[in-house]
């Protein structure tokens, strides 16, 4: 079968007739797409490649991407070390929420890189698993709250914001909106504290012309043990209505209670979660990948991605030191 018979209509038609070209006829790869491509009725591959779409290719408002969440963990007290991933559903990837600066501001994303545009790690090893887990839900919450509101971390307070400390105050963060400019304050102070404050708040925002109103979301900090609040100035009222209704719509709150039963397995070597051979296990609207393994000859492996740095720690004191 030769080119001149075979008639592609997409880009992996062409990149599929031109490997067959290349090894019929033993030309340069880059000159088998270019015959691939005039079989196809175009001038070259580059021009091929911006007349016809892939076939992966979707409209944006299709589109359903995920973002892995990875954070490893080593227990002192047993020796254990394993990686804890997440698989958050959401239309977009990280890079598309915040830039790489922005990343370095909220409060649990922070303590994360990007690995990948779909993949972030955490850049610590955790005092455990238990510390690992809660760690990646309070990222995905952060990246839940951005996905659904649109808005971006930013590191200051509006210059307008009162200098006098609103009553009850705590877990503040501050949120950008791109298209306005306008800075949205989110408080997320414990349930049980803010109580009694409730009342004070409310003048507070009267006395400094704010609006403040609670979400009806549970929050980034400790859903079902904090609340969030969420001010604006109020001539912005109309915002902070929108924003509302946004997070009304928001899926349940990524929380650690949520995890699951975790599969203990040996660390391997992997490039990226969703190219690994990991086993799904069983969540309400999240995968969970949970690797652990155990001390053997006196060796913890740490570490178990390809691109993170594995080092192994001795447990066994040396003969200097136990002599001592």
């Amino acid at each position: 079968m030769t080119a001149d018979v075979i008639r592609p209509t997409s880009i992996e038609g062409i990149k599929r007739l031109a490997k067959h070209v290349k090894a019929s006829e033993g030309i340069q790869h880059a000159k088998a797409l270019d015959q691939a491509a005039r079989s196809a009725g175009y001038e070259n591959f580059i021009h091929a490649r911006r007349q016809l779409p892939s076939i992966g290719a979707k409209k944006p408002d299709c589109v359903q991407s995920h973002v892995y969440l990875t954070a490893y963990w080593r227990d002192q007290r047993t020796g254990d070390a394993g990686r804890e991933t997440l698989r958050l559903p959401l239309d977009r990837t990280w890079s598309d929420l915040v830039t790489r600066n922005q990343l370095r501001v909220p409060r649990a994303l922070s303590r994360f890189r990007g690995q990948h545009k779909d993949h972030l790690v955490s850049r610590q090893l955790l005092r455990g698993q238990d510390a690992a887990r809660s760690l990646i839900c309070h990222a995905a919450r952060e990246l839940q709250f951005m996905a659904a509101t649109g808005l971006c971390p930013a590191d200051k307070r509006p210059d307008t914001h009162p200098r006098d400390t609103l009553p009850g105050e705590d877990h503040q963060s501050v949120w950008l909106d791109p298209e306005t400019g306008i800075k949205v304050v989110v408080d997320e102070p414990y349930q049980a504290a803010i109580v009694r404050h409730l009342a004070s708040r409310q003048e507070w925002a009267v006395r400094h012309g704010y609006c403040i109103a609670q979400s009806p979301w549970p929050g980034m900090y400790v859903p079902g043990q904090s609340t969030m609040f969420l001010l604006v100035p109020e001539e912005c009222r109309d915002i902070l209505e929108a924003l509302r209704v946004k997070l009304s719509s928001l899926d349940a709150p990524a929380e650690h209670s949520d995890w699951g039963a975790s599969r203990v397995d040996i660390v391997r070597s992997i490039g990226h979660p969703a190219r690994s051979r990991m086993g799904a296990l069983p969540g309400r609207q999240w995968i969970h990948f949970s690797f652990v393994t155990r001390k053997r000859r006196g060796l913890s492996a740490i570490g178990g991605a390809r691109t993170v740095r594995c080092r192994s720690r001795c447990t066994k004191r040396s003969e200097h030191t136990s002599s001592r």
